[in-house]
């Protein structure tokens, strides 16, 4: 099988393009399309965007044929190479574009046990300063844990201050 943007032959002998998008390609699909836009617009293709893109996941054979379809001509193999090549400078352009993914951000509650847990206090202490369970206490430390990409108090606690999110106790 062909890795993503590799040449196939198709049973006809013929070179094909497959566009294999699986999910770690998802917030990047369209910086795909754009850069294979490019590339066979500098090759001499024009294809629209939404032609591109309705095409992406097609096996290299039908693939193939919908772009023989649309530009009414064939691709050589040399051709297949130049491609790939200027998809992928216009790819490595392109997914700059890309917006990583924001972090969780600690909720009010998960703010305030944690700034309880800076002060030095255990978890029955937090439950009965904010009348709430140590039961309770625990998952909100937990979630904020997970958030944080922590294990520990500790960590969870120096974590937060370095990213801003509690202040350092005693301010």
């Amino acid at each position: 099988m062909s890795s993503p943007s590799e040449p196939s032959r198709s049973p006809a002998g013929r070179t094909a393009f497959l566009f294999d998008l699986d999910g770690t390609l998802v917030d990047s699909v369209y910086q795909h399309v754009l850069a294979w836009r490019e590339a066979l617009e500098k090759a001499g293709m024009e294809l629209s965007v939404w032609r591109i893109h309705r095409r992406i996941g097609m096996s290299g054979g039908l693939l193939l044929n919908a772009l023989l379809r649309e530009t009414g001509r064939g691709v050589s193999p040399e051709q297949v190479s130049q491609l790939q090549r200027l998809h992928a400078e216009a790819y490595a352009r392109l997914v700059t574009q890309v917006r990583r993914p924001q972090r969780d951000s600690l909720s009010g509650r998960e703010v305030e046990v944690l700034q309880l847990v800076a002060r030095g206090m255990t978890n029955a202490d937090i439950g009965r300063q904010l009348f709430i369970s140590e039961a309770t206490v625990k998952t909100h430390l937990l979630r904020a844990f997970g958030k944080l990409g922590v294990s520990d108090r500790t960590a969870a606690v120096t974590t937060a201050i370095e990213r801003g999110e509690i202040p350092p106790p005693g301010r």
